[in-house]
């Protein structure tokens, strides 16, 4: 079992085609795979996708740059320079490229439609198909405590809170949760600033990780900024938990035997 904990930046970057890598480039249907392959995940009970209040609430917030990758694409609809440098070295009769034309803003057309399909699918996905964690009144008072502490991720005078409510009522959550041997969890946020340190972009800050293991050591979290990449180092180490404990039990069975 996979645990996954999307910061609401990675929604909006799943609603905008920018979650494939870290390149910032807007991709044109690579989101509508992923968002299906998070789907399958679930209906399989491979993972378990957790949101809460907070994360609900910036993405209503802020669900107008959900909207950027599709303000991109009518861009190019009124910009006519993709013909341009064709028309000037082309033979091609007028007939032909106006013909070329249309085709091309008809694809741009479809393209924007299933984009606004989809920032409904994501929406729907993370308001329907996520567990969404409680933030107690405990948890509010430990993170008030942690900021006047300037622990981390209060370590860079920025107003946090949100950062770590969401990250800190996750582990609490999963700290409830009996910890089976084969279930890791990652949490997922491009807001390194917040998260890590300076030394190190893809690891928690060592501020968080004492936390951690002082607070929630049964809870095994990685943190990584780029989506595709936690789930597929997630399904690998999988995998190596599943093979090893294979192993651990087939031996257990031959020792029996004697």
């Amino acid at each position: 079992m996979i645990y996954l904990i999307f910061d609401t930046n990675i929604w909006l970057y799943l609603a905008n085609g920018l979650c494939i890598d870290e390149t910032n480039k807007f991709y044109d249907k690579e989101h509508f795979c992923f968002l299906n392959k998070l789907k399958t995940l679930k209906k399989d009970n491979d993972v378990v996708i957790l949101t809460n209040e907070i994360i609900l609430k910036e993405w209503e917030r802020n669900k107008s740059t959900a909207y950027l990758n599709i303000k991109k694409l009518k861009n190019k609809l009124n910009n006519n320079n993709h013909l341009s440098d064709y028309q000037k070295y082309s033979s091609d009769s007028k007939q032909n490229i106006d013909v070329m034309n249309r085709n091309y803003r008809k694809g741009i057309n479809e393209l924007i439609d299933l984009n606004k399909q989809h920032i409904l699918n994501v929406e729907y996905f993370l308001r329907n198909e996520c567990e969404i964690v409680k933030i107690t009144s405990e948890m509010k008072v430990k993170i008030f405590e942690m900021s006047i502490s300037k622990y981390a991720p209060f370590h860079n005078n920025k107003n946090n809170i949100a950062d770590a409510a969401i990250l800190f009522s996750s582990l609490a959550y999963l700290n409830e949760k009996p910890w089976i041997t084969e279930t890791v969890s990652f949490f997922v946020s491009n807001n390194f600033v917040e998260y890590t340190d300076s030394e190190n972009q893809k690891k928690f800050h060592p501020g968080i990780l004492k936390q951690i293991e002082e607070n929630y050591p049964e809870v095994g979290i990685e943190y990584h900024r780029i989506l595709p990449k936690a789930l597929e180092f997630g399904k690998n180490v999988l995998q190596e938990m599943q093979m090893f404990y294979a192993k651990e039990l087939e031996h257990s069975r031959g020792d029996k035997l004697y």
